[in-house]
């Protein structure tokens, strides 16, 4: 176990992670930068860093307290056609609106039901805690509470801040 910021990381052979980590994303990290794993309070990933957490979280809440507007679905889909032309290339074959907002919505009624599992994946974490990929996940457990199975990687991470939109 080491300290960083206050957060035990447990310390792991990076090619453990190699099973819970997007193929997509394994292409673009060396394994050998892991630094270790732990479960993480979502709410240490907002981050100006990565802007495009604020339009998923706006979604998500809305949808949790069932809010009668379509404002948060709207906004979501048009960020996500800014962000990727609402087509996820990381292999998930994720293309169109429809798409994204019923993989989101899965994703937000799962973690809602019973959390994410770290034994199914980790949520990729670079320097300045800026999450390299999952935020859809980070956001899922910032609206239920729960916390992020996280691994963390010596690793420069591209912002998602107000210049990239």
């Amino acid at each position: 176990m080491i300290d960083i910021s206050g957060q035990k990381i447990e310390v792991v052979d990076g090619q453990q992670l190699s099973s819970l980590l997007n193929p997509h994303t394994l292409k673009y990290l060396d394994l050998g930068d892991t630094i270790g794993q732990s479960f993480v309070d979502a709410k240490r990933f907002i981050s100006s860093g990565r802007f495009d957490l604020f339009a998923k979280f706006a979604y998500a809440r809305l949808r949790r307290i069932e809010a009668d507007t379509d404002w948060g679905a709207r906004l979501y889909i048009e960020h996500m056609e800014v962000f990727n032309g609402l087509n996820e290339k990381d292999g998930s074959g994720k293309e169109g609106a429809e798409a994204f907002l019923n993989t989101f919505d899965s994703l937000l009624d799962s973690v809602a039901h019973s959390g994410l599992d770290s034994s199914v994946s980790l949520v990729p974490v670079g320097k300045g805690d800026l999450v390299i990929d999952g935020i859809h996940r980070v956001t899922a457990s910032l609206v239920s509470g729960t916390p992020v199975p996280t691994a963390f990687f010596d690793a420069e991470v591209r912002h998602y801040n107000f210049a990239y939109f």
